[in-house]
């Protein structure tokens, strides 16, 4: 993904109201592995959201709240945010002794 297309916010839509997504978006992952890629992709998510960038906290907790049922629909929102952190990568929160 680090020649992809960046997203000015991590969430474009909500999620009650996401786009089906186009027939040929994931092709390589078929129905029985979306919760496998998911689940990861989302904890990854959660711990950056904890940790340094707060600013994808509410997107990624929503997309949490479909671990235990993810669609294609949740796998391409949950890349949506990764798109968003491509174009973001210098923002983060920095702790300081101060």
């Amino acid at each position: 993904m680090t020649n992809c297309h960046h997203s000015p916010v991590p969430l474009c839509h909500k999620l009650h109201e996401l786009p089906n997504p186009p027939p040929n978006s994931l092709p390589d992952i078929h129905d029985t592995d979306i919760k496998v890629n998911f689940q990861p992709l989302v904890g990854s998510l959660i711990y950056l959201a904890v940790c340094t960038r707060p600013d994808i906290a509410y997107a990624t907790m929503a997309l949490g709240q479909y671990n235990a049922s993810p669609t294609h629909t949740h796998l391409l929102a949950a890349k949506g945010i990764l798109h968003y952190l491509a174009g973001t990568m210098d923002l983060s929160l920095e702790y300081s002794m101060d």
